[in-house]
C-alpha cells in the first residue's frame, strides 16, 4: 500500500484532524495509509484527544510508531525507572498540559510514580495499550519510518536488531529514540528513511532522507508528505494548502 508520512503531533488535535479531513477530502485514503512518525503527546492541550483519535485511525490499518515523548509518557504511567532524569524533565517541562487534557492538575504529588499512577487511573486501557504498544520503526516498500535515530556506522539490519532488542526490553532512553545526524543514513543504505523530531524551517526532502517536523507547537504548521505524488499537503488551525514537494 502506498503511504503518507505525518511528523509530530504532541497534543495538537485541530491541526491534526483538520490535515486528515483534507487528506479524505483529495481522495488520498482510498489507497494511502497514513504513517504517523511518534510524538503524540505534551506541549499541545489536548493529548488525550490526540491518543484517542490515533485509536481510531489505528483501527482503520494506520501506522504510528514511537517517539521520545511516547516513551517518557509510557515510563511514567508504567513507574518504569521513577529516578530517570528524563523522568524529572518531562514531569517539569510537559506535565501541565498533558495531564489537563486528561482532567487532572500537575500539582501536589509527592513523587513521579505517584503522579504516574493517577495518569494511569485517568486513562482507559485502550489508552494506555496504545501508548505501550508502539513500535519503534516501520518499513514500507523503500522507506524506513522512525522517529528520529538513525546511525550512519551500521547497516540498517544491524539497526533494526537493536531496536527490536530494546523494544522487547522496553530499555532504552529518549536520547537513543531521537538525536541525529539530520542527514544520516544507515551505512549502505539505497532506500529512503523518513523521520520527525527534529524542527525544520520546512520540510527537507532528499531521494534518501527526508525531515518533515516543523515545530508544530510553534509554528502551528503541520505537513503530510506523499512521496507517489511529490505532494505535501499542510495544515494549520483554521486552513489548509498543498504544493509540490522542493527537493
Amino acid at each position: 500500500m502506498l503511504s503518507i508520512f505525518i511528523p509530530d503531533i504532541h497534543g495538537f488535535l485541530v491541526q491534526m484532524k483538520r490535515l486528515v479531513d483534507e487528506l479524505v477530502r483529495l481522495g488520498y485514503l482510498a489507497d494511502h495509509q497514513l504513517v504517523f512518525l511518534g510524538d503524540y503527546v505534551d506541549r499541545g492541550p489536548d493529548t488525550k484527544g490526540v491518543i484517542d483519535f490515533c485509536i481510531e485511525l489505528q483501527k482503520s490499518g494506520h501506522i504510528f510508531i514511537c517517539g521520545n515523548h511516547d516513551y517518557l509518557f509510557h515510563q511514567i504511567i508504567s513507574k518504569q525507572d521513577p529516578a530517570d532524569r528524563f523522568l524529572d524533565d518531562w514531569i517539569f517541562s510537559f506535565t501541565g498540559m498533558t495531564m489537563k487534557s486528561f482532567g487532572l492538575n500537575r500539582f501536589g504529588y509527592r513523587s513521579p510514580s505517584e503522579l504516574g499512577l493517577a495518569l494511569r487511573a485517568a486513562m482507559s486501557q485502550e489508552e494506555i495499550d496504545f501508548i505501550a504498544t508502539l513500535p519503534l520503526y516501520y518499513e514500507t516498500g523503500n522507506f524506513i519510518a522512525i522517529h528520529g535515530r538513525c546511525l550512519t556506522s551500521s547497516t540498517w539490519e544491524h539497526q533494526k536488531r537493536e531496536l527490536d532488542s530494546w523494544d522487547r526490553l522496553r530499555k532504552y532512553t529518549p536520547d537513543q529514540l531521537a538525536f541525529t545526524n539530520a542527514w544520516g543514513l544507515p551505512l549502505g543504505f539505497d532506500g529512503c528513511v523518513v523521520s520527525g523530531h527534529q524542527i525544520m524551517d520546512e520540510p527537507q526532502i532528499s531521494p534518501h532522507r527526508v525531515r518533515l517536523e516543523l515545530g508544530l507547537d510553534e509554528t502551528g504548521v503541520l505537513v503530510a508528505w506523499i512521496p507517489d505524488q511529490h505532494k505535501l499537503v499542510f495544515a494549520n488551525k483554521t486552513e489548509t494548502w498543498t504544493t509540490d514537494e522542493t527537493p
